[in-house]
């Protein structure tokens, strides 16, 4: 299956990294080249969608998508890393706090703001792992970053622990608003469970495990597990070019060629006369066309 290209729809267990996770995938189907849509920690689980062959070029787009997650909250416990795999440094047993004081605060998280990284993460400070600087006790300083949540919301309370959705754009960190919820409620507070249940349109109900995928590997059926580029990218329009048209584009002609000027700004998938993709081409609000990538062979 040297040829493939398409995305996995994969549920990463907790423990291996997102890039072993996808080092597994990538030898299990026999593919040259893999990627990975959105580095999930060690200690969470949930989707990972997982790039094959030239598909890796589309992973920006899963990258930037919104998420979703599950987090359970463990109230009155603190840890350098938020989570229940870091030193504990704060522990609290006698405390109460009502739901609703916890779900204001919570919800107090909804919207853009400006969040520090927590420092046990895979942010990269001259040239170095912020983890592996954090873990030696050197000194570093993470900037803070544009964050988004578009919903936060408790399903779930019982005064020590706490079951939260939380729906988010990309770059947002669940131990950091974790760390600053304890700030807010004078309380420590760790993320003792992470699931992320969707990236983009892939939801957790259709991934894959990996005995999943060894369980399809016996069976000669694995190529059912891999979704096509083309499936992969439901919300960008298709426009089709013939032959010669399709000669052209891998010659780099000009992207005017191929998208009417009526046509509005946004995302497009270019299709051969078999129905694969070739190129994705953005045009801008001002009327700017440009190749976002070109698929050679298709």
């Amino acid at each position: 299956m040297s040829d493939v290209s398409g995305v996995v729809n994969y549920c990463k267990e907790r423990g291996p990294t997102s890039f072993r996770s996808t080092e597994r995938i990538r030898k299990l189907i026999g593919v040259r080249k893999a990627g990975h849509g959105g580095t999930l920690d060690p200690d969470a689980e949930g989707v990972l969608p997982v790039f094959l062959g030239p598909a890796t070029r589309i992973s920006s787009l899963f990258l930037k998508g919104e998420k979703e997650y599950r987090v359970f909250l463990r109230l009155g416990i603190g840890t350098e890393t938020f989570d229940m795999t870091g030193k504990v440094t704060e522990k609290i047993e006698n405390f109460s706090l009502e739901r609703s004081a916890f779900t204001d605060a919570l919800k107090s998280f909804e919207g853009s703001y400006l969040q520090t990284p927590p420092r046990f993460s895979a942010l990269k400070v001259k040239g170095r792992r912020a983890y592996e600087l954090a873990r030696k006790g050197v000194e570093f300083e993470l900037k803070p970053r544009k964050v988004t949540c578009r919903k936060i919301e408790c399903v779930g309370y019982n005064g020590t622990e706490a079951e939260v959705v939380i729906s988010c754009e990309a770059g947002f960190y669940i131990r950091s608003m974790a760390r600053d919820l304890a700030d807010r409620i004078g309380i420590p507070v760790t993320a003792r469970k992470i699931i992320r249940e969707r990236s983009g349109f892939l939801k957790i109900d259709s991934a894959y495990r990996i005995q999943d995928l060894l369980d399809m590997k016996d069976k000669g059926n694995l190529q059912e597990a891999i979704i096509s580029m083309d499936n992969a990218l439901p919300d960008i329009p298709g426009i089709f070019v013939d032959d010669f048209g399709e000669k052209m584009i891998m010659k780099g002609t000009r992207p005017e060629m191929f998208l009417s000027a009526g046509s509005p700004p946004g995302r497009y998938k270019v299709k051969n006369p078999r129905g694969k993709i070739i190129a994705l081409i953005e045009k801008k609000r001002e009327g700017n066309l440009r190749y976002m990538c070109v698929f050679p062979g298709g």
